[in-house]
């Protein structure tokens, strides 16, 4: 069950098992430090959404992968650009400053293919300050699912560090309460 507004998140429990690990992007989104600390328990176990992701290459094949965090696909400074999220921070810039890595939603931003660089790289140089992002020729949104198909083959790189070479399509979809992490118990 997704986290309602005002509600505990989680519950304790005394055995760590199972999950992702709470690193990086997701750390910081929940607000653990990512040191290796001692603590043998208790644990607060919180349930996470995932992101079910479908790509089709330009050979026909389907991968499929899935994740807690994000996905990357395409060119930063040229072309076809997306970013599909289930938490804030996407490589340490809280590009989505309403999304909860246990919503229940994904979130979604996209730069269409004739943004020229100059414009670009001020987009990028405003993601690290969380300073006003809008922009004609970037689009953004909220939901359970996300679906495109690119001109061009790209690149899709995920938040565990998979990179799959040759995206054509991609369809992704939001699975609910599907993993977990654990943090130590105040």
């Amino acid at each position: 069950m997704t986290i309602e507004k005002g509600s505990e998140w989680g519950v304790v429990v005394d055995v760590h098992v199972g999950g992702v690990v709470a690193s990086d992007d997701l750390a910081r989104e929940i607000g653990v430090s990512t040191r290796k600390a001692e603590h043998s328990g208790p644990w607060r176990r919180l349930p996470l959404d995932t992101l079910v992701v479908l790509l089709t290459t330009k050979v026909g094949r389907v991968e499929r992968h899935e994740t807690a965090g994000w996905l990357v696909i395409g060119g930063r400074y040229r072309g076809e650009f997306c970013v599909v999220s289930s938490l804030s921070f996407v490589g340490g810039r809280r590009l989505f400053s309403r999304a909860h890595p246990n919503d229940g939603r994904l979130d979604w931003l996209s730069i269409t293919p004739t943004m020229p660089l100059r414009q670009r790289i001020g987009f990028w140089r405003r993601t690290r300050t969380e300073t006003h992002l809008p922009h004609p020729l970037v689009r953004a949104g909220t939901g359970v699912g996300f679906q495109r198909q690119f001109a061009r083959p790209v690149r899709a790189l995920f938040s565990d560090g998979t990179v799959i070479k040759r995206v054509v399509g991609v369809d992704v979809v939001t699975s609910p309460d599907s993993t977990h992490t654990h943090i130590p118990a105040q």
